[in-house]
């Protein structure tokens, strides 16, 4: 079987992410993958212009933190 890759432009993934943590689907830190972004205060802009504004919350961040402890293993290609 055949895996196919496709990846998004930013002007295609920009409205899905932003849609998606305004819902909570998305962590701060799993939309700036999809973004391919390196800060959150990045993120934090795009989010003001498309007029999101939420509370960061204590669960929010903790979601973040283990996306990115993850996602670290991965990338070292370590056991987390």
């Amino acid at each position: 079987a055949t895996t196919e890759i496709y990846t998004l432009s930013l002007y295609d993934a920009l409205p899905i992410s932003i849609d998606s943590y305004r819902s909570g689907k998305l962590t701060g830190w799993q939309a700036r993958q999809l973004l391919g972004l390196e800060a959150r205060f990045e993120l934090d802009a795009l989010l003001r212009r498309a007029g999101v504004f939420r509370e960061y919350t204590a669960e929010e961040l903790e979601r973040d933190f283990e996306s990115s402890r993850q996602a670290s293993g991965e990338h070292l290609g370590s056991p987390v």
